[in-house]
């Protein structure tokens, strides 16, 4: 008996069964081995002792296997172990006839083990059924937290896009209200100014849409990473125009520092053009001039550690050390100067940490001093391009002027757009730079307009949302099989992933996003045109 509770032990520690379960198991193991020891006591002429202690072990091994809930391997060795000294040594006990009782016995044990298992399994379902209802029931909490966040995230973009979009659309109109009384006065100087006054909140109002729907595809992860390697130069000398400007309108001196050696950077390039842009944009936009000091924006790009830093340093208002962690939240915005609310929803420097965390070795990182500027740096993963040559680095020497560009004087463009104000306002620009334009609402009123021309189109500009369902590319694709040639096309669109599109756009084909820019227009209207003078000249 003392070699078997050992051997039980032993078997209960290999199961790896808890410190109650051992307790039960010793206990029943206790009371069975005692009820097969006492027998071997009993009195065997006793009929009542032979009756009483088969029944008792019997009822015992019911009891072992049904009631206590042990491991079925561990209620197995103990209920036929048991048994088995029942039989071998007490058989007198059990009425002389020990092989009888020896199958009773055993059908007892074989019965028990059936209803152990039986039970041993639906307990072990119940437990994984209470395990998946407690993660349904966490995964459910969970969710309603996200949903609650999301619902208090939608009401404070709905505020906050309620006043932000008004802002800069009652700005404009009132610009545009004194820059007809100003005509009507033919004070040209007056008008020059109210010009400049709305196009800077019509900007305003386009960089506040821009964040908006890239915060909604970032959110949505609507933009799939691309990871190439990039020449920085090359990259933020082309960007360095739109800083100049910028900075030229509000006073403030802008640098570009480029390293002597090309330098290559391991990310995604429109990742990383957002990045540098809401930075550069956030540091020109709290960097005010005044009197006595030099206000100033500086980019600088340089080689850390095998790492490259693009700092942008400004000689702005600063950030308290205990806002630092705050300017990385959406709709965040530090009213740093009094009476004058800053601009914007307060999505940039969201939308910059945002993306460093999701490009693999990116980081970003703030200094700042109140009353003295910032310097916010990204580093990235880089690498030398000796064989690169470097844009300009002179913000100056990259800049563009898009007015009567001679590469685009007398080209001949069909424009095709529904909405009369953007078709009269795009018509317009074109005629601007020296552009012959046909402009229609569907592709026949458009062929027919053509159809007494003898001139080849250089370039098609569509929007993609069309009457009667007709998008883009299909209209397109309906010019040119009427022309019998390609040209090349630029196609208009306001939806928010342009990932989903680019892929049925082709070489031929260029993409622009609403809102558009002049700039934007220029550049691959006049990309189109020079694909068309090539293939004229071929």
């Amino acid at each position: 008996m003392l070699v078997s509770m050992i051997f039980l032990v032993i078997k209960l520690k290999n199961n790896n069964i808890n410190w109650a379960q051992h307790l039960v198991a010793v206990a029943s193991a206790s009371t069975l081995y005692a009820t097969a020891f006492i027998a071997l006591l009993a009195n065997v002429d006793d009929p009542k002792t032979v009756l009483a202690v088969p029944s008792a072990l019997i009822f015992g091994l019911f009891l072992h296997y049904c009631f206590l809930r042990l491991p079925f391997y561990c209620a197995a060795g103990i209920g036929w172990s048991a048994s088995l000294l029942a039989v071998l040594f007490a058989p007198s006990a059990l009425g002389g006839d020990s092989v009888r009782h020896a199958v009773y016995l055993a059908f007892t044990n074989i019965f028990g083990m059936i209803l152990c298992h039986l039970i041993e399994s639906r307990e072990r379902e119940l437990f994984f059924q209470r395990g998946r209802a407690v993660a349904g029931w966490a995964e459910a909490s969970r969710l309603q937290q996200e949903a609650e966040a999301a619902v208090e995230s939608k009401g404070r973009l709905i505020a906050a896009v309620s006043h932000d979009l008004r802002q800069p659309m009652t700005a404009a109109s009132l610009y545009l209200d004194l820059l007809s009384n100003r005509l009507r006065q033919e004070d040209l100087s007056g008008a020059r100014g109210q010009v400049t006054k709305a196009q800077a909140a019509v900007s305003m109002l386009g960089g506040t849409l821009d964040h908006i729907l890239a915060s909604a595809r970032f959110d949505s992860q609507a933009d799939p990473i691309r990871l190439e390697w990039i020449d920085v130069g090359i990259l933020l000398a082309s960007l360095s125009e739109t800083f100049a400007a910028e900075a030229s309108r509000r006073g403030i001196e802008f640098k570009l520092r480029l390293p002597r050696q090309p330098l290559q950077v391991h990310s995604d390039r429109r990742a990383l053009e957002r990045i540098v842009s809401n930075l550069v944009g956030n540091a020109l936009k709290f960097t005010s001039t005044r009197e006595g000091t030099r206000s100033g924006v500086l980019l600088s790009v340089r080689l850390q550690s095998g790492r490259c830093s693009i700092d942008v340093f400004d000689t702005g208002h600063g950030i308290a050390a205990s806002d630092l962690d705050s300017i990385w939240s959406p709709y965040n915005r530090l009213d740093v100067v009094e009476g004058d609310r800053p601009e914007g929803l307060g999505l940039g420097l969201y939308l910059v940490k945002r993306l460093t965390d999701q490009l693999p070795g990116h980081v970003i990182k703030v200094r700042s001093t109140p009353g003295r500027g910032s310097r916010f740096s990204v580093l990235l993963p880089a690498r030398h391009a000796d064989s690169l040559l470097h844009a300009p680095s002179d913000p100056e020497a990259v800049h563009v002027d898009t007015l009567g560009s001679p590469p685009l004087w007398g080209a001949y463009v069909l424009l095709l757009e529904d909405d009369r104000l953007t078709r009269d306002a795009v018509s317009e620009w074109l005629q601007e730079w020296g552009v012959m334009v046909l402009a229609g609402v569907t592709p026949r009123e458009l062929l027919a307009l053509h159809a007494d021309s003898e001139r080849m189109v250089d370039a098609i500009i569509c929007d993609y949302r069309l009457p009667g369902g007709l998008n883009g590319f299909a209209a397109i694709e309906t010019l040119r099989s009427a022309l019998g040639y390609a040209p090349s096309a630029i196609l208009i669109t306001g939806e928010p992933d342009l990932s989903v599109l680019l892929p049925a756009a082709g070489r031929d084909t260029i993409m622009l996003q609403k809102p558009l820019s002049t700039d934007s227009l220029h550049g691959a209207l006049t990309r189109a045109v020079a694909v068309a003078n090539e293939a004229a000249l071929g």
